[in-house]
């Protein structure tokens, strides 16, 4: 479709913005873990927390929406996936 070459378009012409996502992410594994996560190895921009407690997991997902960041709980394997 147009707006995905348009996207492909982006990300080949402007790569500072990959490494703003990088940045970013980075930024937050640092945080997660000095804040005592347990998270996950991950290559990419999407970060594992490991809440491993259903209740704490969506305790931690709407504290984090109130501060503006989209988490997606997973229940059966009582994980976070955040993604920047």
């Amino acid at each position: 479709t147009a707006a995905a070459r348009e996207a492909l378009h982006i990300i080949k012409s402007e790569p500072e913005r990959i490494q703003r996502l990088w940045d970013i992410t980075n930024y937050a594994l640092k945080k997660f873990r000095d804040a005592g996560f347990e998270i996950g190895e991950t290559e990419s921009p999407i970060i594992p927390l490991y809440v491993r407690d259903t209740e704490k997991t969506f305790i931690v997902t709407k504290l984090a929406f109130d501060e503006g960041i989209f988490i997606n709980p997973v229940h059966v394997l009582h994980k976070i996936h955040w993604c920047v």
